[in-house]
Formats: C-alpha cells, structure tokens, sequence
C-alpha cells in the first residue's frame, strides 16, 4: 500500500509518460490509498479521484552485497522465502526489487519516510533476519548500505504485470 496526499497548491497533476503514470513527491495531508489508485488510469480511461494525488515521499534503501555464486540459488530461495515476507511485516514497507550485477546483489526496498527505515533497523525480525543470511554462508564482501530520498517515480503496474 502505498501512502498519497492531495496537494491542491501544485499548478498541475502529476501525469503521464507514455504509459507510466508520473508520481511526484510532496509532502502534507498524506491519505492512505492503494498503489492501484496511483498508477491506474491509462489514457483514454475514465477519470480517477486519486488522478490529483502524488505519493507522500519515499525512502529508498539501497543493499549491496557480493555474493558466492555457487550458493546463488540458495540466496534467492533465502531472499524469497525469508526477507520479502519480513520486509512485507513492517509498517511503512511500500515496495522491494531484488536485483543482480555479476556476482553482486542488491536489494532495493521502499520506504515510507525514514523513520519506518529505522524502525525496520532496530526490529528483532529484521536483525534476526540478518543473522540467518549472515550464517548461511551465501554472502561476500563488500556491502554497503545506501539511503535516497526519492523526489520522482514512474512505474507502469500494468506493463509490469503483462510481462
């Protein structure tokens, strides 16, 4: 679920890029809506009430990790079946992309504000969850750990589902 807000001093809503509904970051009055109310409607669709809505600011945090890649199954199988489902318990969760670059890994989760990020930080799930990771022997150095306030977001939810 995705937090949005009215904003009724921006000249312009947020729009389109092709297909890719274009999300601009504000912050005020945060309602909550479904991501669905955000992306949706496509051009030549009838009017939604959330098209004059952008979602509330978000944080991105950005994992690195090198990775052994005869256990890059065993990583995969981990990220799926233990840290989504514990990313997807915590409040202010809002997105998560698992990602590759050769034997490097990276986890890009979406946060509400900075606050849930250091929250998730400081949850016995989340270090517990780091430490089953860390015991299984899939991970190599470097790592690193990134935060970025995110200012634009495209995403298209429907090309993302057709594909």
């Amino acid at each position: 679920m995705a937090l949005l807000q009215e904003d009724a001093r921006r000249p312009e809503p947020a729009g389109y890029v092709g297909n890719a509904r274009v999300i601009r970051c504000m912050s005020d009055r945060v309602l909550d809506r479904r991501v669905g109310d955000v992306v949706g409607p496509r051009r030549g669709q009838p009017e939604s009430p959330a098209r004059n809505r952008t979602i509330d600011c978000l944080v991105a945090r950005i994992w690195r990790t090198g990775l052994d890649a005869s256990r890059a199954g065993g990583y995969d199988e981990f990220a799926h079946s233990r840290s989504l489902p514990m990313f997807e318990r915590h409040d202010g969760f809002r997105g998560l992309l698992f990602a590759t670059a050769g034997d490097e890994r990276i986890v890009i989760t979406l946060w509400r504000d900075h606050a849930a990020n250091a929250a998730l930080e400081r949850s016995k799930d989340y270090r517990s969850t780091v430490e089953a990771i860390e015991a299984a022997g899939f991970l190599r150095p470097p790592q690193r750990l990134e935060l970025l306030d995110i200012q634009d977001l495209r995403f298209d939810a429907t090309a993302a589902a057709a594909s």
